[in-house]
């Protein structure tokens, strides 16, 4: 592990104050976050993680965090365990291998500049990440071939943290190989978020998200989990079995509102679900296999995620009818 001479000067930071901290100055901005790591621009309708980062640092702490962007290899981190500052990168044998390389300090107050950019850096990596786990800010995972996957369970960030939020990336298995995937923020939530200055959900909020969303609103948040399962998987995805998966979601959570057939066929629509759809006349039974076998996990999964979301949603017990129509529904069916 090789170690980098830090022999660059550096401006003092300033911390920005409270009157500021949500405004920050109006002048031309001529630097941006960039992570090392194989930059290419976003696709339409998002935004590469950096950018984002890069948009809410400066929300935060305007001219601040163009000082901190003057600073080799920023943003580094000072690592809690040896107290030592490392920035990170892969390693070139191993692609999927993160490795650290330390920034060695030579002054007492070169130290200070790298402590106080690591604690503010900290602070806008925490605000994304409570936003994102918070329903605040959706994510999506940009797999090599071009796929767009949700995260495949809750407190996926902070598994990864190191890996997601300096080099813009998230570890994945496919089809038994691991991959790189691209962390991409959808870029209209992100902005509607980080108008109201980047601000926590207020309470109740998350409890009336439930009341006021149609279940179409509500199952479109469960269709990164659908195509994620597929691509691990390695099957194909019918519209019959969209339909079943949902009906099956709605035995298990009691759903509010009726999903329509109009509905069903939206969302069957949606780019999510785009590259895991089974072509018409194109049956396998290899596949079929492959799909029965993953589908009771993929319930659940839904079901869990549905609850998560959508608190005020009641969890059914296996041996309760549900007496509420199925989302497909034409009749109600009774839970196995």
């Amino acid at each position: 592990m090789s170690e980098a001479s830090d022999g660059h000067a550096e401006p003092e930071l300033h911390t920005a104050t409270s009157a500021t901290a949500h405004t920050p100055p109006t002048s031309k901005r001529s630097r941006r976050l960039r992570f090392r790591v194989g930059y290419r621009s976003a696709p339409r309708g998002y935004l590469n993680l950096d950018t984002a980062l890069d948009q809410l640092g400066w929300k935060l702490s305007g001219e601040a965090w163009e000082q901190a962007l003057l600073i080799p290899h920023f943003p580094l981190q000072r690592e809690t365990r040896n107290r030592r500052f490392c920035h990170y990168d892969f390693a070139r044998k191993h692609p999927h291998r993160l490795i650290s390389t330390p920034v060695i300090p030579r002054t007492l107050s070169r130290r200070r500049v790298l402590r106080r950019a690591d604690r503010m850096y900290r602070r806008v990596r925490a605000r994304l990440k409570h936003a994102i786990e918070a329903d605040q800010v959706e994510v999506r995972l940009l797999t090599p071939d071009g796929q767009l996957l949700g995260l495949p369970e809750r407190g996926a960030l902070a598994v990864q943290m190191r890996r997601v939020f300096y080099t813009g990336t998230y570890r994945l298995r496919l089809k038994g190989a691991r991959v790189n995937c691209r962390v991409l923020i959808d870029k209209d939530g992100f902005q509607a978020w980080i108008n109201t200055d980047g601000r926590p959900p207020p309470s109740g909020d998350r409890q009336a998200r439930s009341q006021s969303s149609t279940p179409e609103q509500r199952f479109i948040r469960l269709l990164p989990i659908i195509a994620a399962a597929a691509t691990q998987g390695g099957f194909r995805v019918k519209s019959e079995a969209l339909k079943e998966l949902l009906r099956d979601v709605g035995r298990r959570v009691a759903i509010e509102g009726k999903l329509t057939k109009a509905g069903i066929n939206r969302l069957w629509g949606r780019e999510e679900l785009q590259g895991i759809k089974q072509k018409p006349g194109c049956p396998s039974t290899e596949n079929e296999n492959k799909f029965t076998a993953a589908k009771p996990e993929i319930i659940e999964k839904l079901a869990q995620e549905y609850c998560r979301r959508y608190p005020l949603a009641k969890r059914l017990k296996p041996q309760e009818p549900d007496s509420r129509p199925s989302p497909d529904a034409s009749t109600a069916v009774k839970s196995e």
